[in-house]
């Protein structure tokens, strides 16, 4: 048995994942409760409900917010036209608009973004900010970030990504490029960090970014192992998938410092992530 399936594997067996519309239900109400920490501890709104970074506070120009505004609607276009396999130059309704957004709302790609944020903010709530990617940024290819309270460190951001491939590698092969054509980087518009114990919003850059894959099982077993109605600490199946997705991300380190080889500020925050994977790890210890 492979490591991951090993460590994925739970006493129930597995159940056709024909429930979105429920677990988004439930990933929504634990988010509100554990944005309401967030939030209160920091003494401000950083997160929207879904746990996504508020665009408030943020100091924008109305042109960059205008641009902002562009961009976004570029990419949910060319999404929609996509999804329902229309023309470049199809006029996209509202009503279309809706509906598209109706049928986002419970894709597995954004209960994955949720699930993360929850088990990891269960076992690194103490040290560390866990939030989603403000809506600008996630079409940037940024789905969670992690944050040291302390230190102000982003340690890094990461897309969280399905598998559904064949035995061909296409999946190895659509991360390899991306990762070549970011050099395992990413710029975060609506970014964070800490100084002097303070909530500083700011533009972010060359942030180690990292790729966490999930197959349908997987994210189905994750699913299933969250005890919703606790965000105050972690279950061991709640455990065993934050030692699953840490191991995953230090597992790209090197490849990721080869590709940034020439970016110093990269090979710096890819240094500083990998000095605290002794902390990182002794959270995902079993109590």
């Amino acid at each position: 048995m492979s490591v991951e399936s090993s460590i994925f594997k739970l006493k129930k067996a597995p159940e056709k994942l024909d429930k979105n519309a429920e677990y988004r239900k439930e990933l929504l109400t634990i988010l509100q409760s554990i944005v309401k920490e967030i939030n209160g501890a920091l003494g401000e709104k950083l997160l929207a409900d879904d746990g996504c970074v508020s665009r408030k506070g943020y100091d924008f120009s109305e042109e960059e917010l205008a641009e902002q505004k562009e961009y976004t609607e570029k990419k949910e276009k060319k999404f929609i036209r996509k999804k329902f396999n229309l023309k470049d130059d199809t006029p996209i309704t509202k009503e279309l608009h809706a509906k598209w957004e109706r049928e986002q709302q419970e894709r597995l790609s954004e209960l994955m973004e949720m699930a993360v944020m929850v088990i990891l903010h269960k076992v690194l709530k103490d040290d560390y900010v866990v939030c989603r990617a403000n809506k600008y940024d996630d079409y940037h290819g940024i789905d969670n970030i992690i944050v040291n309270k302390q230190t102000g460190d982003v340690l890094c951001t990461f897309d969280d990504v399905r598998d559904d491939t064949n035995a061909h590698g296409i999946y190895e092969w659509q991360k390899e490029l991306h990762v070549e054509d970011s050099r395992g980087k990413s710029k975060m518009v609506y970014a964070f960090t800490f100084e002097e114990n303070k909530l500083i919003r700011k533009e972010i850059t060359n942030i180690p970014k990292f790729y966490l894959r999930f197959d349908k099982k997987q994210l189905e077993d994750m699913l299933k192992a969250i005890d919703y109605k606790n965000i105050n600490s972690a279950n061991n199946s709640e455990l065993a998938i934050y030692n699953f997705i840490i191991e995953s991300l230090a597992s790209q380190i090197n490849d990721l410092k080869k590709q940034g080889a020439n970016n110093q500020a990269l090979i710096k925050n890819l240094d500083t992530f990998e000095s605290s994977l002794p902390n990182l790890r002794s959270h995902g210890q079993t109590k």
